[in-house]
């Protein structure tokens, strides 16, 4: 019989143990740490992806908004005469029973700053794998994984119960 207890695994390197080690250490938080995020554009914003949500609320699971989009009240420079709109978002956060208080908008900020400095956060599902997933998933100081969301990849579902 082999004795695996001498047996050494050495999984330093893949992305699947930096983002188990980030769970790991995660400071838990007073909700229960059940705080899950999803970008809005591209991503909650799909009829899908608002399903997933609504049974995730319905387990138990805090719901959260974090879009790199301006807030209405956004005093910044923008393009001659560019409104900020919100409207749809704040309706499916209505839809979804997100209050208000749960939207964080980045003003272009990036997700993986916004998460360093927000950790309490169990999971982030966004559709921009270059600008926010990976930059957020190769970050070592950023503690919050993410999984990417396309309607061409079916597995997002699955991996985002990994982090649940």
């Amino acid at each position: 019989m082999t004795d695996y207890s001498k047996f050494e695994w050495n999984f330093e390197d893949t992305r699947t143990y930096k983002a188990l080690m980030k769970m790991k250490n995660k400071p838990k938080n007073s909700l229960g740490d059940k705080n899950v995020s999803f970008d809005y554009d591209d991503t909650l914003e799909k009829e899908e992806v608002i399903e997933y949500a609504s049974k995730l609320r319905e387990q138990g699971y805090n719901l959260w908004i974090t879009t790199a989009r301006y807030p209405e009240d956004y005093k910044g420079n923008l393009y001659a005469n560019q409104k900020i709109d919100n409207s749809a978002v704040f309706k499916v956060a209505e839809r979804l029973g997100i209050p208000k208080e749960q939207i964080n908008f980045l003003s272009f900020e990036p997700k993986r700053k916004f998460f360093i400095k927000n950790p309490n956060y169990l999971v982030h599902l966004d559709d921009s794998f270059f600008g926010q997933v990976n930059d957020m998933n190769s970050c070592e100081e950023c503690p919050v994984p993410a999984v990417w969301y396309d309607f061409n990849y079916s597995r997002w579902q699955e991996k985002m119960s990994e982090y649940l």
